[in-house]
């Protein structure tokens, strides 16, 4: 059970240094407070994973080697020795607030090509690369943002995304997608969005629902 209530950050580092075993290595000073609520008890992998949601929030994250987690500022993980990770399927990427370099293959289209409409999705600590000799798309950020990156890529093709206008009330969530086009679906007006669609459709292009 956990019940922290506007608690200093450092003092949650420590107490998962004790409960779960780990061994925090801090160099970086971590800071901000934080408020967590749990009635049930946490193994070390869920207690990994609200850690590092938590340090997420707060501008850091938690580089894992083993029982040894290093923190460190999130523009400053890239040069560290974060995980590597291959693939493009959206099912097999899970959805963590750890940092790691995603390698996505593309097997049709130009990876150079793609990277300017991928890297519209990206926060601004991230980087991506391509590389042309094996085609693939190089990318370290947060796991959990790379499932709308490799749907992309995989597709290979020009997509529109219908989304719940709810989703373009959030700010960083509604740039991403103005900047892939998405239609917004208003429960109030439902024809108009239905016409974009259809516009959509008539034109040749892939939707994503």
């Amino acid at each position: 059970m956990l019940n922290f209530q506007n608690v200093p950050l450092q003092s949650v580092l420590e107490y998962m240094s004790e409960a779960a075993g780990f061994i925090i290595l801090g160099d970086t000073e971590v800071r901000g407070d934080v408020t967590i609520l749990s009635k049930q008890p946490l193994n070390r992998e869920e207690a990994v994973d609200l850690l590092d949601t938590i340090l997420n929030e707060k501008g850091y994250t938690a580089i894992r080697r083993g029982r040894i987690l290093k923190i460190v500022e999130k523009d400053k993980a890239l040069t560290e020795d974060i995980p590597v990770k291959s693939g493009a399927d959206p099912a097999d990427i899970p959805k963590k607030d750890v940092m790691v370099t995603q390698i996505i293959p593309i097997r049709f289209g130009n990876a150079g090509q793609l990277i300017e409409n991928i890297s519209e999705l990206l926060p601004e600590y991230a980087t991506i690369s391509a590389n042309d000799g094996s085609n693939a798309i190089i990318v370290a950020n947060h796991s959990s943002w790379f499932d709308q990156m490799a749907l992309v890529a995989s597709l290979n093709v020009p997509v529109t995304f219908v989304a719940n206008e709810k989703y373009f009330r959030y700010p960083g969530l509604r740039t991403v997608l103005r900047k892939l086009g998405s239609i917004p679906v208003f429960g109030s007006a439902v024809s108009d969005s239905l016409q974009k669609c259809r516009q959509v459709l008539s034109e040749g292009q892939w939707m994503v629902i």
